[in-house]
């Protein structure tokens, strides 16, 4: 082969690379490209406040597609499909992007079964065009329930060998204990929220020495993004009370129960 035929082919691979490289970073036929930008509403606060994830946190969130209830994508890893904020898709009408940071089953097998919060939400309807770029924004709310348990010195200095037991009342197979040492900062324990989010708190202890036993047994109402906050105290005259406070509802919901510890 002489040196010009080694020149022509090697100036005709250089162009096949450089054409190839240009392609890599148009759309595929038929294709054109979503940029997508999620926000994030921070656990347990008011609607108002919204800040964009960190990429780690991007990283984990499932996302899926569907076009005219038809589910075109399901679940997919953020990090599988988005490359700089962008997705490749097909060209078309009536697409509905929904992003969510776990499952639902995740949400509540987590943390050895105490749960964790879980956002979740979906677009505006949009069209994708041939080689377009398509910007599209999802906010994502918390989709469950927080639940904590507290106890007031006078409750400690009343009772002995005490806890809470909680659950869904539809659901009382995942039952979570608080123990003693029980804070407002944790454990914390997450539902989600179904047809009957209604929450079973049994509150047991002792009163001087005795046998152990159920003190009171209530039930309060879940809702999403609200965080339920138990506090168990003791009555300047030896009864124990169990105060619920609902935060950031429209309005909080204080209820005391009275309880006698010696009947």
């Amino acid at each position: 082969m002489t040196l010009k035929n080694n020149i022509f082919f090697a100036l005709l691979a250089a162009a096949c690379a450089f054409t190839s490289c240009n392609n890599e970073n148009e759309p595929e036929a038929g294709y054109g490209e979503l940029q997508l930008t999620l926000d994030s509403e921070e656990e347990i606060i008011s609607v108002q406040s919204k800040a964009q994830p960190s990429e780690q946190q991007l990283a984990s969130y499932l996302l899926t597609v569907t076009q005219g209830g038809e589910v075109v994508m399901n679940q997919e890893r953020y990090s599988t499909k988005v490359v700089n904020g962008k997705m490749g898709m097909k060209a078309g009408e009536g697409y509905v992007l929904t992003a969510e940071s776990s499952t639902e089953a995740d949400a509540e097998t987590a943390e050895e079964g105490w749960g964790k919060a879980r956002f979740s939400g979906s677009s505006e309807p949009f069209d994708i065009e041939l080689r377009k770029l398509t910007s599209v924004s999802v906010l994502c709310t918390m989709q469950n329930a927080k639940v904590t348990v507290s106890y007031d010195r006078s409750f400690s200095s009343t009772f002995t060998d005490y806890n809470v037991e909680v659950y869904e009342t539809s659901a009382p197979g995942r039952t979570l204990s608080f123990s003693p040492m029980s804070n407002i900062l944790t454990p914390c324990a997450y539902f989600n929220i179904d047809a009957d989010p209604q929450l079973t708190y049994v509150i047991k202890g002792r009163i001087n020495g005795g046998e152990k036993k159920t003190l009171y047994q209530g039930t309060v109402e879940l809702a999403s993004a609200k965080w339920c906050k138990l506090v168990c105290r003791a009555t300047p005259s030896g009864k124990a009370e169990m105060t619920v406070v609902i935060d950031n509802t429209v309005e909080d919901k204080d209820e005391n129960i009275d309880i006698n510890p010696y009947n």
